[in-house]
């Protein structure tokens, strides 16, 4: 599987994760594990991507995989911030529980800029 965009604006790793596709995250990632911190167009890692569109089962495969998830944005938001932004308090919690439920020494901070 070939991660060009060619003529898409995004790739199928950056597809993958906003529309929670956790078996295809998975297999991209095992050919490519370098890619899992990398940005996309957007200016957002695949991580930052799900957490955007509040996909959980995406965010849960990338967490999983070893996602920064406190990482800043290009607009300098982490996950938590950028799933306010984007008008999912909600999934904000949701982020926090599954960083919670994992063990993660380092909970999500939701620190970065407010639009």
């Amino acid at each position: 599987m070939d991660h060009q965009r060619d003529e898409l604006p995004i790739t199928p790793l950056e597809l993958a994760s906003c529309l929670g596709k956790p078996s295809t995250i998975a297999a991209i990632l095992k050919a490519r594990p370098d890619l899992l911190h990398k940005e996309g167009v957007s200016g957002f890692t695949p991580v930052q991507l799900a957490s955007f569109w509040a996909n959980k089962t995406a965010f849960e495969a990338l967490f999983a995989a070893g996602a920064n998830i406190n990482s800043p944005a290009v607009n300098g938001m982490d996950c938590k911030a950028i799933a306010i932004s984007a008008g999912h308090a909600d999934f904000a919690k949701t982020i926090d529980e599954i960083a919670n439920s994992k063990g993660n020494k380092s909970a999500p901070k939701g620190k970065g800029k407010k639009k």
